[in-house]
């Protein structure tokens, strides 16, 4: 977010009787957004995957009685159904002022060797779920003419290889805020998203990232391994690493936007909160000849690290039979 909307343009809406309902509470952003709106005066229905987990007893024990935690699967129409009915119940005399897909799941691993249901899954969560839980309050934002604020990503629109998985769900979530915020102009409703690029949370922690990794690359089938090697898919990890080395801390920076996407009488339609040096690599990589970028993106994804040929499969294949 800009100096000038974070210190000058500092009209806000009034929290009186207003909630917001949040997806993916448990930890990470949504938990710290949570508290946030919480500390600001709103109602906050805060929703999390396992509504008995630490984040979500944090929460209750932390905030005010205005925060109300509920346990939310977007994977599953019944249960964001049971979430719109708790919230329609515990709403008294506020309105729904705002809903925040927050609930998001990573991937990493190229597309040959990533499982079909794996692929199926993230998408199922980062794209279909933001839509389910969407569709499901829609009738209330437009009855408070409110805010629809979308966690997407600035892998939606800046596709990393090596995470195009990820990147399609997440590119789907910004073309369904796009075109609905167009759509519901006619109610009053601002669909708004946010696109972090690499943050330091439970999602990107790089222990986990390259143990999840490892494990996609064991349940592809045995060929797909040998003609990619090893050496392949250590290389892969170490850049792998680097780049979610690269992560910002500066958490404060996601919620910052967060909150004015919801707060701010005039927000921006979408917010890109990055390291300075990244945000300006990716709006000039817009502006490069294609070819020059793709050369550049494999580059980074493969490091000159090659897998072995097929002359060279077929002669090691030999080597084995002789």
């Amino acid at each position: 977010m800009t100096i000038t909307r974070k210190h000058f343009l500092k009209k806000k809406v009034s929290s009186e009787n207003k909630a917001v309902f949040i997806t993916g509470c448990d930890s990470g952003f949504g938990h710290a957004i949570a508290k946030r709106m919480d500390s600001l005066g709103y109602h906050v229905f805060a929703a999390c995957l396992d509504p008995k987990s630490e984040g979500a007893a944090a929460l209750t024990e932390e905030c005010s009685s205005r925060l109300l935690t509920l346990p939310l699967d977007v994977t599953s129409n019944e249960s964001v159904q049971s979430a719109k009915d708790f919230v329609m119940k515990h709403l008294g005399n506020s309105v729904l002022w705002g809903v925040l897909n927050n609930a998001g799941i990573p991937l990493g691993g190229e597309i040959d060797w990533t499982p079909m249901e794996e692929l199926e899954k993230v998408y199922e969560v980062n794209a279909a779920g933001t839509l389910r839980v969407t569709k499901a309050f829609l009738p209330l934002l437009r009855q408070s003419r409110g805010r629809l604020v979308n966690n997407t990503s600035a892998c939606g629109e800046f596709i990393c290889p090596g995470f195009v998985g990820y990147c399609m769900s997440k590119s789907a979530a910004i073309a369904l805020t796009t075109g609905l915020r167009i759509e519901m102009m006619k109610w009053g409703v601002k669909a708004i998203s946010i696109q972090p690029f690499f943050y330091k949370t439970p999602l990107t922690n790089e222990d986990t990232a390259v143990e999840s990794i490892r494990k996609r690359w064991m349940r592809s089938d045995s060929r797909t391994r040998k003609d990619y090697g090893e050496g392949y898919m250590d290389n892969f990890v170490k850049c792998t690493r680097e780049l979610l080395q690269r992560g910002s801390s500066r958490i404060e920076d996601v919620i910052e936007c967060f909150e004015d996407a919801l707060t701010a009488e005039d927000p921006l339609s979408t917010y890109m909160p990055a390291f300075f040096p990244d945000k300006v690599g990716i709006k000039l990589l817009k502006y490069i000849p294609a070819v020059l970028v793709e050369h550049y993106l494999r580059y980074n994804l493969e490091r000159g690290f090659k897998p072995p040929t097929q002359s060279e499969i077929k002669e090691s294949d030999k080597i084995k039979m002789n």
